[in-house]
């Protein structure tokens, strides 16, 4: 860890760590064990804040939340925060910098004019010879520092362009899951926000995808088998969803299309061929060349106005399928 914990320091918050996993119901994997690390470290404010967010909000702390705190406050993202703000940081200060230095020759031009008044009035050819030289002089250096500011202008349009594009890329980065590619529950809020602004009577229907029997095959086959099956069942998933609908990774083995403006029986359809499709992918270990089990996933289907929460449509959508006690490639409706 980045903490210079003594060794007692470090076995004490080990022996918490284990306990709050415990606590949690989760494994004590390296992902697990880091947030958890700096969560009873009490250094990270902004990760114990999400963890303690969750906690009072009564939701459950799984893995695939751990997952999301661990991108969110620990990986990269904070990085490409912290480098874009550094990048307009010196942006700003670039061009200020610059307005200084032209606002101060721009001064000395006008106190130049000022100064030179009286001797333009003069009947002393030679005061106005001296008075006309300077205000030439002082011309040309208005015109060099607005050359200087023109070009420097340029180069920060430029730059702010591409700072721009990289802000816009790391926004869009932090509303994907990595895995999938698909939208994460953030992103899923932000949705449910811009319909609720643009037309707050709009209908969703709601398709939820959960993968039969995922946890045996992750602890059959390990990890990283187990990624490349969800982000193969998520690019089966993609191709029958338009740009209209949003795919959602709502949890570990758990997929969430909503789809404005779509009639229950038509995202039925949908559904169905969601389950059939995923079921005629085949998986093949590329080591021993063997086949892997069929993947089957349990789908449900439901309808929900777009003023009711994120949480709420994950929460009942998961319900159908429980409430329902579906798997082997099944597929519910709500009532």
């Amino acid at each position: 860890m980045k903490y210079h914990d003594s060794a007692s320091e470090a076995e004490k918050k080990l022996r918490q760590s284990l306990a709050q996993l415990k606590t949690w119901s989760l494994p004590p994997n390296p992902i697990n064990y880091s947030v958890c690390y700096e969560y009873v470290s009490l250094h990270n404010a902004d990760l114990i804040a999400a963890i303690n967010q969750h906690i009072d909000a009564k939701k459950t702390i799984d893995s695939f939340f751990i997952e999301e705190v661990y991108r969110e406050h620990l990986l990269g993202h904070n990085k490409v925060k912290h480098a874009l703000l550094s990048d307009l940081d010196d942006l700003l200060r670039s061009v200020q910098e610059t307005s200084v230095t032209t606002s101060k020759t721009i001064d000395g031009f006008v106190n130049k004019i000022d100064g030179n008044l009286a001797k333009l009035d003069s009947d002393d050819i030679n005061d106005v010879i001296e008075a006309v030289a300077q205000l030439k002089q002082s011309t040309r250096a208005i015109k060099t520092e607005q050359l200087k500011l023109r070009q420097h202008l340029l180069k920060s349009r430029r730059e702010a362009n591409s700072l721009r594009e990289d802000i816009s890329k790391a926004k869009q980065e932090a509303l994907l899951d990595p895995l999938t590619k698909f939208y994460n529950r953030k992103a899923l809020v932000n949705q449910i926000d811009h319909w609720q602004g643009k037309n707050p009577n709009l209908s969703l229907a709601a398709i939820v995808v959960n993968i039969d029997d995922f946890a045996q095959f992750s602890q059959r086959f390990g990890p990283l088998i187990s990624d490349v099956l969800l982000a193969k069942v998520a690019q089966k998933i993609s191709t029958y969803v338009d740009d209209s609908g949003v795919p959602i990774r709502s949890g570990g083995d758990e997929f969430l299309i909503l789809l404005p403006e779509v009639e229950k029986t038509v995202a039925d359809v949908i559904a169905q061929k969601i389950s059939l499709g995923v079921s005629k992918l085949k998986f093949v270990s590329s080591k021993s060349g063997l086949s892997l089990p069929r993947v089957n996933v349990s789908v449900g289907v439901s309808q929900y106005s777009v003023r009711e929460s994120a949480e709420y449509m994950i929460k009942t959508s998961r319900a159908i399928l429980q409430s329902n006690h579906l798997g082997g490639g099944s597929y519910a409706l709500s009532s």
